[in-house]
């Protein structure tokens, strides 16, 4: 029978087994479901992904990971708190490190999405500057990373390169969710 971890988000931990048996770090994300936690400096992936057919400009490297996170700003939301409202200037997009965040239409009061820990958002605003389109709530208190238009626009003065890789991936990314919304909408019902 496995034993249910007993730590949380931010806890130092010492890891127990495996190659890295010994080092301590911090936790970054706990998996309660899966028994598992991510801890920071502890088997992160160093080498490039070589570009491919899905890929063509290859993964982030450690390097340049942290490179675009020295530029994203985290903050916290109580519950009901907006992360951002309809029609307000977009900015930017957020990740959620911790929590849960409602995509709605005030009006309407239509939810059109609820996302968790993991899961982004706003990455529109990355591209344009039209207002936005839905309101977002903090539905439990959460924990967010904000990557805003004037971060990306500084990051691909400095490394241009990586600013095309962030691009094609953001890129890649909406065609995926415009595909989902296309079948979504031809499916009879609609």
């Amino acid at each position: 029978m496995r034993r249910k971890l007993k730590i949380k988000t931010g806890d130092i931990v010492k890891v127990i087994a495996g190659n890295q048996k010994g080092t301590q770090g911090k936790v970054l994300r706990v998996f309660a479901d899966k028994n598992r936690a991510i801890v920071e400096g502890v088997n992160v992936v160093k080498k490039h992904n070589k570009p491919n057919a899905n890929n063509p400009k290859g993964g982030i490297t450690e390097k340049e990971l942290s490179e675009v996170a020295r530029l994203t700003h985290e903050r916290t939301y109580k519950k009901d708190e907006h992360v951002f409202k309809k029609l307000s200037p977009a900015e930017g997009m957020y990740v959620i490190l911790d929590g849960q965040v409602s995509i709605i239409d005030p009006e309407s009061e239509t939810i059109f999405a609820t996302l968790k820990s993991g899961d982004f958002f706003g990455e529109l605003a990355l591209l344009d500057e039209e207002p936005r389109s839905a309101s977002s709530i903090a539905k439990i208190p959460s924990r967010l990373i904000g990557f805003f238009r004037t971060d990306l626009l500084t990051l691909m003065k400095r490394s241009p390169e990586l600013g095309n890789k962030i691009l094609i991936n953001l890129s890649r990314v909406l065609g995926e969710r415009l595909r989902k919304t296309n079948q979504e909408l031809a499916k009879p019902n609609h």
